[in-house]
C-alpha cells in the first residue's frame, strides 16, 4: 500500500490543548495497522517545542504558527474555527495525498486504515451526522438563539459561492460533526466555498459551529458523505474536555515520557478503552446531568443524578447548594400552584 493519507492536526493556546493533540495523534498510530510512514501527520501549532519529547518516534512534522499567521487564519471575521479550514488548505499544498483532519479533542478507538481506500473523488467522511438543519428552529430560547439564526439565515438567503454564483441550500440537509474530516485530494476545490460560506454564516449569526455547517453543506451536495464515528471518539462537550484534561495531566507524565515506544503504545491503547466509560461515570458528568435536568424542569431525573454524585462525592459544598436550591425552587413552585 502506497502512502494514502496525511493526518492534519491543529493545536494552539495552552498545555491542555497540547495534551489533547498528543493523545489524539498517539491514539491514531497506536491503532494503525499499516506502516506509520505511510500515514504521516502535519501538526499546526504555536509551540512546536512543546511536542518534541511527546511525539518522539511518530512521523509528525510540526508547522509553527506565528501570532500574525493565527490572526490571518482567523480572517476578517476573527473566527477561531476558521483556522481549521486554513490548516487543511495549507496541508493540501504541502502534501500530495488525501487528508484526514482531526480535532485535538478526539482520539481513535480502532484501526481506521480501511477508510483510506474508501475515500475517493465522490466519497468524503465527517465524524457523524448530528441533526437536520430544520431542527435548529426547535431549540429552546434563549440558549438556542444562535442556532435559530442559522436556520433562518440558510432558509432565507442564497449563499454566495467563491465564484460569485448563488446557492439556496434549504433546511433539509444535516449538520455533521466536524471533529474528523477525511477528504480526497480532489476535494481541495471545495475549500473556497467552505471559506465563503463560513464567513457569511459567522458574520450573519456569530454561531461557533459555522465552519462545521459550511463543510456539511458543501460535502453533502458535492460528494457522498459518510460517517467515521466507529473509529474516532470526539469529546467536544465542555464537561468531557474537563474530564479528559484531568486524565491526561495525570497520565502524560514523566513515567510515560520515559517509557519505550511499545510501552507508550500499550498505555495509549488502554486509555482509549478506558475513557469512554470514564466520561460517563465521572462525578462531573453526573453533576452536569443533574443541573441540565433541573434547568429543564425534570426534577426527578435531576435528583437521580444529583444523589448519585453526592453519594460518591459528598463534600462538594457548591454542588450541594445547587442541589438544595433547585429542590427548594420546585417545592415553592408546587406549593404556589
Amino acid at each position: 500500500m502506497s502512502r494514502a493519507v496525511t493526518i492534519v492536526a491543529l493545536s494552539f493556546g495552552d498545555e491542555r490543548e497540547y495534551n489533547r493533540s498528543i493523545f489524539s495523534l498517539w491514539s491514531f498510530y497506536a491503532h494503525l495497522s499499516v506502516q506509520w510512514e505511510k500515514a504521516p501527520a502535519l501538526l499546526f501549532t504555536d509551540r512546536a517545542q512543546f511536542f518534541e519529547r511527546h511525539l518522539t518516534g511518530l512521523p509528525v512534522t510540526c508547522i509553527t504558527l506565528s501570532p500574525s499567521r493565527i490572526k490571518e487564519m482567523r480572517g476578517h471575521i476573527d473566527f477561531v474555527h476558521r483556522m481549521k479550514i486554513c490548516a487543511i488548505e495549507e496541508a493540501f499544498s504541502a502534501s500530495d495525498e488525501n487528508l484526514f483532519y482531526i480535532d485535538g479533542d478526539t482520539f481513535f478507538i480502532s484501526d481506521c486504515a480501511a477508510l483510506f481506500t474508501e475515500v475517493s473523488e465522490t466519497v468524503s467522511f465527517m465524524h457523524t451526522p448530528e441533526y437536520a438543519f430544520h431542527q435548529l428552529r426547535d431549540l429552546p430560547l434563549p440558549s438556542g438563539l444562535p442556532f435559530h439564526l442559522v436556520a433562518e439565515y440558510i432558509e432565507r438567503n442564497e449563499l454566495i459561492m467563491a465564484d460569485g454564483s448563488r446557492c439556496s441550500f434549504g433546511l433539509s440537509l444535516s449538520s455533521w460533526n466536524a471533529g474528523a474530516i477525511l477528504l480526497h485530494r480532489s476535494h481541495k476545490t471545495c475549500l473556497p466555498d467552505v471559506f465563503k460560506i463560513t464567513d457569511q454564516l459567522y458574520s450573519g449569526t456569530s454561531n461557533h459551529a459555522s465552519e462545521q455547517y459550511a463543510f456539511s453543506l458543501v460535502l453533502q451536495t458535492r460528494t457522498q458523505l459518510k460517517h467515521c464515528h466507529q473509529y474516532v471518539f470526539h469529546y467536544w462537550h465542555r464537561i468531557k474536555k474537563r474530564i479528559a484534561d484531568m486524565f491526561l495531566l495525570r497520565h502524560l507524565n514523566e513515567t510515560w515520557l520515559n517509557a519505550t515506544q511499545e510501552e507508550k503504545i500499550a498505555a495509549i491503547g488502554r486509555w482509549t478503552k478506558i475513557l469512554p466509560d470514564h466520561f460517563d461515570n465521572h462525578q462531573l458528568t453526573w453533576r452536569d446531568n443533574a443541573i441540565q435536568a433541573f434547568n429543564e424542569g425534570r426534577c426527578r431525573e435531576g435528583n437521580f443524578w444529583a444523589i448519585k454524585a453526592l453519594m460518591k462525592y459528598p463534600f462538594s459544598i457548591a454542588f450541594l447548594k445547587d442541589f438544595l436550591y433547585h429542590n427548594k425552587r420546585f417545592l415553592l413552585q408546587r406549593h404556589g400552584s
